[in-house]
């Protein structure tokens, strides 16, 4: 592959790429395996052994890159202690209640999310055979793209939170990665901050419901196919791990408002992209 000869350099490219993409993932909640796949096609890789190597490189630095913007205070995804939780909820509460307020908002709506997730990519599964492969990803760009017009047009607008449209998001989303493996962070991302959540823990969610995804997908990968380069797999989970503190702090950084720029122009580049793909390709 990329016709070196020296396994050196090939861990320093490969890792380099990886470093590239995830800094942008984990700085605007998406474009890893959009950045990631198109540059490991033309290095030569096959796409059976791209899949499971991008997937596990999103599974393990997922969840260090969720926990870096937990440090790094972007969201809060981690339980709280069940002392704090027990003090929190009133006197006499159930063990439901004491659970419920152990989880912090930013988590909840990730697991939700997640498990919304799950339910999409599951029902895209079963109708994929029934989908036009160039019509759905006309849909999926052109989605994408008005999610960054919107969000751009609406920069200045502020929302309540709304786990009505939250679901909607998560399972547009889930259908969509689970029919072409396309748009998921986009609209993850872009569709929370339509539904009422800040720009940074937007990201911050999006990096823990790709990484709880990703197991599900790489977990089902695994018991199906065998992984054929797991040399590529450690090269892309090295340069993905570096660049996540760096990630996190370039979120912590950024201004409220220039992030939801960044994630709108994203969106809309992105979509662009994908529209202009689909029509060469086809």
């Amino acid at each position: 592959m990329l016709g070196l000869a020296d396994p050196l350099t090939l861990l320093l490219v490969l890792s380099g790429t990886a470093f590239i993409a995830k800094f942008l993932d984990t700085s605007i909640g998406m474009g890893y395996g959009t950045a990631l796949t198109p540059v490991l096609l033309l290095a030569g890789f096959e796409p059976l052994a791209i899949v499971p190597a991008v997937l596990a490189s999103e599974l393990g630095p997922g969840l260090l890159a969720a926990l870096a913007h937990h440090r790094a205070g972007n969201a809060r995804l981690i339980p709280h202690s069940l002392a704090m939780a027990t003090a929190a909820a009133p006197a006499g509460a159930g063990a439901m209640r004491i659970l419920r307020h152990a989880l912090p908002m930013d988590l909840k709506i990730a697991l939700f999310i997640a498990f919304t997730s799950i339910a999409g990519t599951g029902l895209a599964v079963l109708l994929a055979v029934k989908i036009n492969k160039m019509a759905l990803e006309i849909y999926i760009g052109s989605l994408v793209a008005a999610t960054g017009v919107y969000l751009l047009a609406s920069r200045h607008t502020q929302r309540a939170l709304s786990i009505g449209r939250l679901a909607g998001l998560s399972l547009v989303a889930s259908f969509n990665k689970g029919l072409s493996g396309g748009g998921y962070g986009a609209i993850i991302t872009g569709g929370q901050i339509i539904t009422g959540v800040e720009g940074r823990n937007a990201v911050a969610i999006t990096s823990l419901c790709k990484s709880l995804t990703s197991i599900v997908g790489f977990g089902l990968y695994l018991l199906t196919h065998s992984v054929s380069q797991w040399p590529l797999v450690l090269c892309l989970c090295i340069g993905a791990v570096l660049s996540v503190p760096l990630g996190a702090a370039a979120v912590k950084r950024a201004h409220p408002q220039g992030l939801k720029v960044a994630i709108s122009i994203a969106c809309i580049l992105l979509g662009a992209l994908t529209l202009i793909k689909t029509f060469v390709a086809y």
